[in-house]
């Protein structure tokens, strides 16, 4: 009868809901597990790439040592044998005893671009003549010799000339100079003509 129908359509909706219920609480119940067990991999993998990077050794940048050893220089030299170099004349001019073999090998082996300061024409034409004198048994082309009148101006032009190496007693000209030259070594030459060097790089 209508009745009895009834009643049947109810307990059989009555049966989906509860099993609706009964998977929608085993759903919840297996994704908060997972989620617990993903979460305890990831702690897991955090605390093991924080050990490493614990372990890890720091580099530390250090200062390059000074030296006095012209035979270090020259040896470091070699590396730039037949390639451009440049130097400040004002190291050339310091009339330095021990850097007489540096010159005159550069000078020979190398193509040699000597960069002078001269605020006058005057004082361009006698720091010219001086430079020369000190080169003049090399194969120093003298027209790579040239002037600015500025110590800034100098890394300018040594990086015009596209060098693979520079020497200077500046060290503010070799750092502009850095991003661009392979090769940058600072010497430093005492009032008694006693010199020590460093290569930046």
């Amino acid at each position: 009868d209508a009745m009895t129908q009834s009643r049947r359509v109810l307990l059989w909706l009555l049966s989906l809901m509860s099993g609706s219920f009964f998977a929608t609480f085993f759903v919840v119940f297996f994704f908060m597990k997972d989620r617990r067990r993903r979460r305890r991999l990831i702690g897991v993998s955090a605390l093991a790439s924080d050990r490493e990077s614990i372990q890890e050794p720091v580099v530390v940048n250090r200062i390059p040592e000074r030296s006095s050893s012209v035979e270090l220089l020259l040896e470091n030299l070699s590396k730039y044998e037949n390639t451009r170099v440049s130097v400040s004349g004002d190291l050339i001019l310091t009339r330095s005893a021990e850097l007489e073999s540096v010159w005159r090998w550069l000078g020979n082996n190398s193509s040699l671009f000597v960069i002078a300061d001269a605020q006058t024409d005057e004082e361009e034409s006698k720091r010219r003549e001086k430079i020369l004198n000190l080169l003049h048994e090399t194969k120093f082309n003298d027209n790579y010799l040239l002037f600015c009148s500025t110590e800034k101006g100098r890394g300018h032009i040594a990086r015009h000339f596209n060098v693979s190496l520079h020497l200077d007693q500046n060290e503010a000209v070799l750092l502009q100079l850095q991003p661009f030259v392979h090769g940058l070594i600072q010497i430093e030459v005492a009032d008694d003509s006693v010199c020590t060097w460093r290569a930046l790089q």
